[in-house]
Parts: structure tokens; sequence; C-alpha cells
């Protein structure tokens, strides 16, 4: 557990790794989420600046939807949009945020590919989360992972 935000965990873990170095610090995070950022502003030019009403991203580690809300807490602060959407992040159960079980997320999975979609498990579960929740309005349910990843079956 770390006492703030994203920001002050990061810190803290490469403070960990830079002081033991039998540590090993998976991936480039600190700097990833600039990139994914993107994301946030794709789907607003993408949209033509009308914020959609949630914004549903399925949840690994944390980067990519904490990079979604930046981006659009940016839009917001230079001008260019005046509100952030509803961000729902979704993982399989017994993790955290909206739960979705394995067989929801392959379910979704195949209902995705049906419709050319064609994305691993892990990327499908916010479109499991989207189904599960019932969400309506303007919803855009960010599917991430190529499916050659993982072609496991129901």
């Amino acid at each position: 557990m770390v006492d703030g935000d994203y920001s002050v965990a990061i810190k803290e873990a490469e403070d960990f790794v830079v002081s033991n170095p039998d540590s090993f610090l998976t991936g480039d995070y600190p700097w990833r989420n600039e990139g994914t950022k993107t994301l946030g502003f794709e789907i607003a030019d993408q949209l033509y600046w009308r914020i959609p009403d949630c914004v549903v991203v399925p949840v690994g580690n944390g980067t990519l939807i904490w990079s979604v809300f930046e981006a659009f807490r940016e839009l917001v602060l230079v001008g260019i949009t005046d509100r952030i959407p509803r961000i729902i992040g979704v993982q399989v159960e017994n993790c955290e945020a909206v739960r979705v079980s394995d067989k929801e997320a392959l379910s979704a999975r195949d209902i995705l590919a049906s419709n050319g979609i064609f994305v691993e498990p892990s990327g499908a579960v916010s479109y499991a989360g989207v189904m599960k929740k019932k969400l309506s309005g303007t919803i855009v349910a960010v599917a991430t992972g190529h499916g050659l990843k993982d072609m496991i079956r129901i």
C-alpha cells in the first residue's frame, strides 16, 4: 500500500529498484502513460470532441485507465472540452473494479470476434463489463491485445 496516487507508487517502486539491485521493475511504466494517453485524445477526436458518457477500459496494471483519465483531464484543463467522462475499469473476478468472470470475458471476446474485432480475453473484459452493467448512452469500450496472443476457447 502506498500513501498517495499512482505517481507516488511509481516513485516508490523506482526508489526500491535503485536501492535493491537484485530486484526488477517490469516495463517502462513511468513513461508509457504518456504514450497511452493518446488513446483518450483519439477517442475525443474520433467523436468530434463530443465527450462520451462512459469510457470502459480493461485494467491490468492500471497504466491505461490512468492515461485515459489524464488525457480527458488535460482536454478540460486547456479548454478543448468541458468535462471528463465516467471512466470504468474492468478486470476478471478476484481482482478489483467491475468484476467479470472468465466465462463472461471469453463470451465478450467471441462476440467481438464475430463482429470483426479480434482481441485476447483480457482485452475483451471492457466489453464484458459494458454488457454486465447494461451501460447506455455513448459508450466507448476499449478492447486491447491482439486475439492471437490467447486463443483459448470457452
